[in-house]
C-alpha cells in the first residue's frame, strides 16, 4: 500500500479552479519532486494535500485512510508535514520557540525533548543559534528552520515548497544535501521546485504540472534529455506520462 494515493484532484479558489488533475503515488521512504512553469497549480496541490486548500473533487488517502477535508492541525498530527514557500517562521520568536511550535503537531509529546536534539543535530546552525531571534537569520538558516519545525511533529511525510527559493547556489547544495540524510532516515518527500534539473537529480521520480494538470512523470535519465524535458515542461509535442 502507497504512503500517499491521490486521484482525481480538483482545487482552486473561490471560483477560480487552479488545480484540475492532481494525481500521484508516494511510496515509504520515497523521494518525488513537482515541477512546472509558475501558475501551473504546484503549491495549490501541495496546499491541497496539507489541508490548507479545500479540494472540490478527487480524492486523498493517506496510509490508506482518507485525508480530504480533514483540518490542517489534524493532518500534520496523522504524518504529513508541510514547508511552505516562504517559510512562514516566526520572525520575532527565537530559533527555540519556533521549534516548540512545531512540537504541537507531534502525536506523542513524551519525545519533544529528544526530537528537538535530532533536529538541530541534523541542522547545527540551528543549535548554535537557539537564542536568537529568527528574524536576523540569513535566508538559508530560515529555510533550515522552517524544515527543522516540521521534522519535530515526525512526519511520515514531509513536503516543501520552493525550498530553493531566494537561496545561494551553495546553500541550495547544503539544503538538499540535509534532505537526502532525512530521506535515507525513512521520512518520505514530495518537493516542489523551479530548479527541475536539482530535484530530478535526487528524486526517484519528478511530476511535471502545467495548467492545472499532470502532464509527465519523469525519472532521472530524464533530466539529461533536455528535448524530452522542454516538452513535458513547456508544452512542446505530445504529452507523456
Amino acid at each position: 500500500m502507497s504512503l500517499l494515493s491521490v486521484r482525481g484532484l480538483q482545487a482552486g479558489y473561490g471560483k477560480v479552479q487552479v488545480l484540475f488533475n492532481g494525481h500521484i503515488e508516494v511510496e515509504p521512504g520515497e523521494l518525488v519532486g513537482i515541477v512546472g512553469p509558475n501558475g501551473a497549480g504546484k503549491s495549490t496541490f501541495l496546499g491541497a494535500l496539507a489541508g490548507s486548500v479545500k479540494p472540490s473533487s478527487g480524492s486523498i488517502e493517506f496510509q490508506g485512510t482518507s485525508i480530504r477535508g480533514k483540518k490542517p492541525e489534524d493532518i500534520v498530527r496523522l504524518g504529513l508535514a508541510l514547508v511552505p514557500e516562504g517559510r512562514a517562521i516566526f520572525t520575532d520568536l527565537t530559533v527555540n520557540e519556533n521549534l516548540l511550535l512545531g512540537l504541537t503537531g507531534r502525536r506523542d509529546k513524551s519525545g519533544s525533548a529528544k526530537a528537538i536534539a535530532e533536529v538541530t543535530e541534523l541542522f547545527p546552525v540551528l543549535a548554535s543559534h537557539r537564542g536568537h531571534q529568527a528574524g536576523l537569520l540569513s535566508g538559508g538558516q530560515q529555510q533550515q528552520l522552517a524544515i527543522a519545525r516540521a521534522l519535530v511533529s515526525e512526519p511520515k511525510l514531509l513536503m516543501l515548497d520552493e525550498p530553493s527559493l531566494g537561496l545561494s547556489p551553495t546553500i541550495i547544495q547544503d539544503v538538499f544535501g540535509v534532505l537526502n540524510k532525512i530521506q535515507k532516515l525513512g521520512t518520505a518527500i514530495i518537493v516542489v521546485e523551479q530548479r527541475a534539473h536539482l530535484i530530478m537529480s535526487i528524486a526517484s521520480r519528478t511530476l511535471v504540472i502545467r495548467e492545472g494538470h499532470v502532464r509527465a512523470t519523469l525519472s532521472r535519465e530524464d533530466a539529461k534529455d533536455e528535448t524530452k524535458l522542454a516538452a513535458a515542461y513547456f508544452g512542446a509535442g505530445a504529452d507523456h506520462e
